[in-house]
């Protein structure tokens, strides 16, 4: 029998006076300090995917890890619901980056942790952050299928293209990666929709990603008349995907009687001059996206705002 007596311990409170047992363990825990620093914001269950570590062992090396002050938890005011509860939300504390550069020798960036309450993207950045954790696990469990790039959102993923009319706009995806299958190399634009953005607006996106690929198509037909010209976009790629993961808002359901997921592809529609859409535009919900089952986020899960499409659902390493 339980001791009624035993008080539970706070899950946003150290146990300063009673911590976890141990020593820092220089394999696993540097590996899950790395990872927070790389992501910036992880949860248990998006650690459990990356590491391959489960339940307990797990669970008490974070509670270790969060104890000796190597992790803080980000005290959220909206909870932030992956399975079913509010999972906690790890970022690096001040012992934690001090081991990070100890161990790797490289300098930590600069910790969310004084503005974590604070962060208007927090939200969006774990969305981002659940489609590149599947992906690397996917990758991991599929044979032959690669990751290998991945680079969030920076100066360094923006690239201009010009329309036409002699106006300049400007491809910012929420991340880029790239995928390799053999000889073939897959690369993607990420966007991690949280029904935030004007439909007109992601038009306009839209719009520039389909200028972007018909300029990168015009520059490879010049390479193949001129074999030593390379590729003058940002990428250095030969053509992309853009991949639209949607987090379902219910407020943004009820106000507007739409689904958020047809309102974007519809958009994406509309973003090619004859209304036909683009194969390049490609669709899911992260309700379709199991993190029990990562290799779901490369099977055919995702829709094509395309009109001749004649496969509903497609997969993301054809």
């Amino acid at each position: 029998m339980l001791n009624q007596s035993a008080k539970r311990r706070s899950r946003y409170k150290r146990a300063l006076s009673d911590p976890v047992d141990g020593r820092f363990q220089i394999e696993g825990d540097t590996e899950i300090l790395s990872l927070v620093h790389d992501y910036r914001y992880l949860t248990r269950p998006l650690l459990e995917l990356l590491t391959a570590r489960r339940g307990t062992s797990l669970k008490r090396r974070l509670r270790f890890l969060y104890d000796h002050r190597y992790l803080a938890k980000v005290h959220f005011s909206r909870a932030y619901r992956e399975t079913g509860s509010m999972a906690d939300i790890y970022v690096l504390d001040e012992h934690g980056r001090e081991q990070y550069q100890r161990t790797t020798g490289d300098k930590a960036d600069a910790s969310p942790l004084r503005n974590q309450n604070k962060d208007p993207q927090l939200e969006h950045t774990l969305l981002i952050n659940t489609v590149r954790a599947m992906v690397t696990a996917a990758c991991r469990g599929h044979e032959g299928t690669e990751l290998v790039e991945w680079h969030r959102e920076s100066k360094q993923t923006r690239d201009t293209v010009l329309f036409d009319d002699g106006s300049a706009r400007t491809v910012a995806p929420d991340a880029f990666f790239i995928l390799r299958r053999g000889e073939k190399v897959m690369p993607f634009f990420l966007e991690a929709d949280r029904s935030t953005m004007d439909l007109n607006d992601m038009v306009r996106k839209y719009a520039t990603y389909n200028a972007y690929y018909e300029t990168i198509q015009a520059d490879r037909d010049y390479q193949r008349k001129h074999p030593d010209h390379v590729l003058a976009n940002r990428f250095g790629i030969p053509g992309f995907r853009v991949l639209t993961v949607v987090e379902q808002d219910s407020e943004w359901q009820q106000t507007r009687n739409r689904d958020r997921l047809s309102s974007l592809m519809d958009s994406g529609l509309r973003a090619v001059k004859n209304g036909a859409g683009w194969k390049a535009l490609w669709f899911t919900t992260k309700a379709r996206l199991d993190l029990a089952q990562p290799e779901t986020i490369l099977t055919p899960v995702w829709h094509v705002a395309y009109q001749g499409e004649t496969e509903p659902l497609r997969s993301i390493i054809e």
